[in-house]
């Protein structure tokens, strides 16, 4: 970087700013130093606003992380449960893999597997769709 230029560009920001206060205190009826102090009042404001409300980046490329992680991990559990890959999850593979996998009974299986798919299945067609397990 060219340091006098750097300063240069510095200076004719300040020095607009303060022409636009002087005229911004002129149009009020204020004193210069007025809107000059309720200005960086503001610009103070509005830093601590961000600084306080707003996630930097490295916490917003983490949440982005922890949400394709999960994706992942729900698309895995999806193909684990759809046993015949068609697509969608029947009552029947949730009712295997709770007897299998959990060692449940058949009754309780069975009772488990009509309220996953009623709370699930948003369109009423008895299975589970890949954006229908996801959602939830």
């Amino acid at each position: 970087f060219d340091n006098l230029a750097v300063k240069e560009s510095y200076f004719h920001s300040k020095a607009k700013q303060a022409v636009q206060y002087s005229k911004e205190a002129e149009f009020t009826g204020n004193n210069f130093m007025a809107v000059y102090n309720e200005r960086r009042q503001k610009e103070k404001d509005s830093l601590r606003y961000k600084q306080k409300h707003l996630k930097s980046q490295s916490e917003f490329e983490r949440e982005q992380k922890f949400y394709e992680q999960k994706k992942k991990h729900l698309k895995e559990v999806f193909l684990e449960l759809d046993r015949d890959g068609s697509g969608a999850i029947e009552s029947g593979e949730i009712m295997n893999y709770l007897i299998g996998q959990n060692g449940m009974s058949q009754e309780d299986a069975a009772q488990l597997t009509d309220e996953i798919i009623n709370n699930l299945d948003q369109n009423n067609d008895g299975l589970l769709s890949i954006e229908e397990f996801a959602d939830q």
